[in-house]
């Protein structure tokens, strides 16, 4: 009984009105900060592509993508370690 409740409110939730909120508050945000994120693009591609001051610093895009690197490959190792431990050694051949 719980569980066809708690599927009813998934489906509710997480579907349309999920959607909905934030759709919404995409262009509502968007409007309020004037669009930034089309607007300030060309500089934020600027200071990405900046080269280093000094001999042996670390630029802007290598900071990006040591950072991207991190963020993705923990969640690589975490997804595979999740998968095997709810999913058995089956996860494993499926990967």
């Amino acid at each position: 009984m719980i569980t066809n409740f708690l599927t009813q409110v998934d489906n509710v939730l997480y579907y349309p009105i999920l959607l909905i909120i934030l759709t919404v508050a995409g262009i509502y945000f968007s409007i309020r900060t004037k669009f930034i994120q089309i607007r300030l693009f060309p500089e934020a591609w600027r200071v990405i592509m900046e080269k280093p001051k000094e001999v042996g610093a670390v630029s802007s895009f290598q900071a990006l993508m040591v950072s991207t690197a991190s963020r993705v490959g923990t969640g690589n190792i975490i997804g595979v370690s999740t998968a095997i431990c709810l999913g058995g050694p089956g996860a494993v051949f499926w990967m």
